[in-house]
């Protein structure tokens, strides 16, 4: 893709035909493309994966405690607040 992209740079630059400006531009889609497939194939391996399926089972469950966990801080420190005014 890097190729691609300088070659349409220095064609541009160069006043190439518009022609060959339009092979670049299609060579560069068509390269961008491709790096889009690879990302999405990617992508899909490492969801499938099985230290990421069970990495993303474990956060599932341990964000279940650790969001009650903020809860029952978040309650507790507006009663020390509640409590500390109380008492100024």
């Amino acid at each position: 893709m890097q190729t691609d992209l300088k070659k349409l740079f220095t064609d541009y630059i160069s006043h190439a035909s518009s022609a060959q400006i339009a092979a670049d531009k299609t060579a560069l889609q068509t390269a961008w493309q491709a790096v889009q497939a690879d990302f999405k194939t990617i992508q899909a391996d490492v969801n499938a994966a099985p230290a990421v399926v069970t990495a993303q089972n474990k956060l599932t469950t341990d964000s279940t405690t650790v969001t009650a966990d903020q809860k029952a801080l978040q309650t507790a420190f507006t009663k020390l607040q509640t409590d500390i005014k109380n008492h100024a």
